[in-house]
């Protein structure tokens, strides 16, 4: 890979939106479970996103609302490249649920 795939504006935009749009399942509000939840897909050569599929389940609705989460993800990818011209990669974003502590 020449150039791997980035997000337009790095890793901080991109946890910004996830922080901001996670909303967790009431059943795991009341039970107070927490779990990291993987999802991958893909990123065409235009930098769009398609294929979302959970590979690391947590359950309790954190899978659904992860999912949800990615799939409303702003298309502002930019493509990896390799010998100069930009190709399809799969991607794997962790979602981390964490219980705030008060």
């Amino acid at each position: 890979m020449d150039q791997p795939l980035l997000y337009l504006g790095g890793e901080q935009p991109l946890a910004l939106f996830l922080a901001g749009n996670l909303i967790y399942p009431v059943s795991a509000q009341e039970t107070k479970t927490q779990g990291k939840v993987l999802v991958s897909y893909a990123i065409d050569t235009l930098g769009h996103a398609s294929t979302h599929k959970v590979v690391l389940h947590v359950g309790g609705g954190y899978d659904e609302e992860a999912l949800r989460v990615c799939r409303n993800i702003p298309n502002q990818w930019i493509p990896a490249r390799k010998d100069g011209r930009a190709v399809a990669v799969q991607y794997e974003l962790p979602v981390v649920f964490r219980m705030p502590t008060y």
